[in-house]
């Protein structure tokens, strides 16, 4: 169980339009833990886009430095806890090298891979990414 005022670090490193709809979990995140210190990890070229926005305390960003750079700044930061928009092979090992809880959204990748190769199986429609971001920080 994660303390009220604790720091929780989001991670979701690429594609502008994924880091801008990542604020909604922290939105989400601000509303139902309002001491809590909620950072966001990114690609350095998105950091000026997420500075000043109201539900974040903090941008780390992601830099030539990679992963251990970030790690060290996350260490720094004091996270206590990750939600990992991202879910890949650079954000779990983030995660496992923190040793913090860890919370992951669906990425459903099989879901949308047979969708597209197997558009008559007529699989159903996944959740908006929005809303999935924010059930991953629920």
């Amino acid at each position: 169980m994660l303390k009220d005022d604790a720091s929780i670090l989001i991670l979701r490193f690429s594609s502008l339009g994924d880091v801008v709809m990542a604020t909604s979990a922290a939105r989400w995140l601000r509303v139902r833990r309002p001491q809590a210190r909620i950072l966001m990890a990114t690609k350095g070229a998105f950091t000026p886009i997420l500075e000043g926005q109201p539900d974040l305390d903090g941008v780390l960003p992601l830099l030539q430095d990679g992963v251990g750079g970030l790690l060290g700044r996350c260490r720094a930061a004091g996270v206590d806890a990750v939600l990992d928009l991202h879910a890949n092979l650079r954000s779990r090992l983030l995660g496992l090298r923190l040793g913090v809880p860890v919370q992951r959204w669906d990425v459903q990748s099989l879901n949308r891979r047979l969708r597209v190769s197997l558009p008559q199986w007529r699989l159903p429609e996944p959740a908006p990414v929005i809303q999935r971001y924010t059930a991953a920080a629920a």
